[in-house]
């Protein structure tokens, strides 16, 4: 049997194979519909899907077992079981609007900076645990007097340098998927900033070089180049001009400058 894959413009199949006569992708199966039937409609909307007799979004029937969706559409090439993961369902699809490469890479760098992360935090957990336990081992009974023990041993009412200091809040640690969403947010505040940054130094950029007559003013080379005209000539034609206009009002762009416009267009076409 074929194992084409499900998602909407995708031709993959598993006959596909590269110079060493291996298959170019790996299938996966959806995910259960009795296990896991919420990942299972995540799948399906992902797909991007239109049903041709209903034109409804594609659901894939629960008495199929076998659909598949091929490696391509995973960050990583194949399916994450943990809850959070870019992987946990399919996001790469070649569709205008999707993130480029770099972004998925970084996603996947957050999701594992976010689990390690998480680690560090449990693992300080249990190393606090455990030094209370030893300390509580040295506990000396009453009544037992051993000199060496009480030289070495610091008083049990003073905290150590290294000893766990009491919780002064009862507000718990975001969770992995939460601490995701977080470095997420932040990602997309820095990347929008980085875009306004950008806009306002194209329109300063815009608005620097913007043509006008005085980009030519006494300077036939330039006034030339952008006319085919020399700059005597373009101020008697239009002034020559300006004696014939009916003005009404002042206008949005002075007539020199639209007599520029107007000329430097005109000899951009004769030189195409």
């Amino acid at each position: 049997m074929v194992k084409w894959c499900s998602a909407g413009t995708c031709r993959n199949h598993h006959w596909m194979t590269d110079s060493d006569g291996k298959s170019k992708f790996s299938f996966f199966k959806f995910p259960s519909h009795e296990k896991q039937p919420g990942r299972r409609a995540q799948w399906a909307r992902a797909c991007a899907r239109v049903d041709p007799i209903t034109h409804k979004p594609w659901k894939p029937k629960d008495t199929v077992q076998y659909v598949y969706i091929c490696s391509a559409h995973f960050i990583s090439g194949q399916p994450s079981k943990e809850l959070g993961h870019p992987d946990y369902i399919p996001t790469n699809f070649a569709t205008p609007g999707k993130l480029p490469t770099a972004d998925k890479c970084q996603k996947l760098r957050r999701f594992s900076n976010a689990m390690c992360r998480h680690g560090k935090k449990m693992l300080g957990k249990a190393n606090g645990s455990s030094k209370n336990k030893c300390r509580v081992a040295y506990a000396v009974p009453v009544g037992v007097q051993d000199t060496s023990l009480a030289s070495s041993e610091p008083p049990q009412h003073q905290p150590t340098p290294d000893s766990p200091q009491p919780s002064t809040s009862s507000v718990s640690p975001p969770s992995v998927p939460q601490q995701m969403l977080f470095d997420e947010i932040s990602a997309l505040r820095a990347e929008r900033d980085a875009a306004f940054a950008e806009r306002d130094h194209a329109r300063a950029t815009l608005n620097s070089i913007r043509l006008s007559s005085n980009t030519v003013a006494e300077n036939n080379e330039k006034c030339q180049y952008y006319t085919g005209l020399t700059w005597p000539i373009f101020l008697a034609t239009f002034q020559f001009l300006l004696v014939s206009m009916i003005c009404k009002g002042t206008p949005s762009i002075p007539y020199i400058d639209q007599f520029f416009l107007y000329d430097s267009e005109v000899e951009t076409w004769h030189e195409v």
